[in-house]
């Protein structure tokens, strides 16, 4: 890589960590705020102001979530991944997981369908980095959709020695020239001609890198008008 463009891309990964540290703790405060005052303990709350309390709740979690993974984007890119990996039962924790991820996700137009989840699956890596993943692929599913029901469909085997989760979605599937860049930092698909979906397009770009940091991989398998299922392979501890 030429000096200056290293340069260029260190000092945006560096502004990155920085913008983003910065934002983290005013937004955890509006967040404290508002829950302290939907517990009614200042006083009570006509309708419209519990409404409006819950949708600055709701965005400020969202808000939250992405500065989440620009933290953690901005550190796999300078030090790689910064949470002590430790063996984790996959196996028990990816159900778990992925039910807590949809009812935060809020959305009751899920239905999700937890297929065949081999038992005893280990890998090392922390839960940090496992429920960023799942969040990630979870979270895409559900805004790229563009049917009434999102079906989530996970399931999780051992094959060669890897753990190979998948998560399928009934969305609209992904054309070739999407594919192509689909994870790239910062790049979104738009969900219809008048625009994009919510988020900063880094979704899968961070699944990748951390599949990639512990010696795995990421694979895409699409067709349009069917849907998308993610795979992610990680090598599994024996």
């Amino acid at each position: 890589m030429p000096r200056q463009v290293k340069k260029a891309k260190n000092n945006q990964t560096g502004f990155l960590s920085l913008i983003s540290h910065k934002l983290h703790t005013p937004l955890a405060v509006v967040h404290l705020k508002a829950s302290m005052l939907l517990d009614e303990t200042d006083g009570d709350l006509n309708e419209k102001q519990r409404r409006s309390l819950q949708e600055i709740m709701r965005y400020a979690q969202e808000l939250r979530w992405s500065i989440e993974k620009l933290l953690v984007f901005s550190d796999m890119d300078r030090v790689g991944p910064s949470a002590a990996p430790r063996p984790v039962d996959l196996s028990s924790y990816v159900p778990w997981g992925v039910e807590r991820i949809v009812r935060e996700v809020g959305s009751s137009r899920v239905r999700l369908a937890i297929g065949k989840v081999m038992p005893g699956i280990k890998l090392r890596m922390n839960e940090v980095y496992i429920d960023l993943i799942l969040r990630n692929l979870i979270e895409n599913a559900v805004k790229f959709c563009d049917k009434p029901e999102v079906l989530i469909a996970v399931a999780l085997e051992k094959r060669g020695g890897d753990a190979l989760l998948s998560i399928a979605d009934n969305g609209p599937g992904v054309t070739p020239a999407q594919r192509k860049r689909i994870f790239e930092p910062f790049y979104q698909i738009e969900a219809n001609a008048s625009g994009q979906v919510q988020g900063i397009g880094l979704g899968l770009a961070l699944v990748k890198r951390l599949a990639q940091a512990h010696g795995g991989r990421v694979e895409l398998q699409s067709k349009r008008g069917k849907g998308t299922t993610i795979l992610v392979r990680l090598p599994a501890l024996p």
